[in-house]
């Protein structure tokens, strides 16, 4: 969010979406640090933890689903889909995954 510009020239995936929306950029960005601070405030919340861990990974999933989706109906090609899938589908899985194996914790 502090050079989005930078961030927009260095990910090819990113510049093949069309020109650069400066606005669209840091709405991503404030999108993806809210799910992380809600990600980490649910980590070490044990009172709020269930959801704020929900609210923290919607964002991401959602984002991960509709990138999907965009492959899934061809309106995205799967080259693209290639270059995109690690940054836009590993978050998320990463994410779920953990909440599985941390399940007995975060009920307490």
């Amino acid at each position: 969010m502090l050079k989005p510009m930078g961030w927009y020239e260095a990910l090819p995936s990113v510049k093949a979406t069309g020109a650069a929306n400066h606005h669209l950029i840091v709405d991503v960005g404030l999108a993806y640090l809210s799910s992380g601070l809600l990600l980490a405030y649910g980590a070490w919340s044990p009172s709020i933890r269930s959801g704020a861990l929900t609210a923290g990974i919607l964002w991401l999933a959602a984002h991960g689903a509709s990138h999907l989706i965009e492959f899934l109906t061809g309106a995205a090609p799967l080259d693209r889909f290639l270059v995109d899938a690690p940054a836009v589908l590993a978050p998320p899985l990463v994410v779920i995954g953990a909440l599985v194996l941390a399940r007995p914790r975060i009920q307490t």
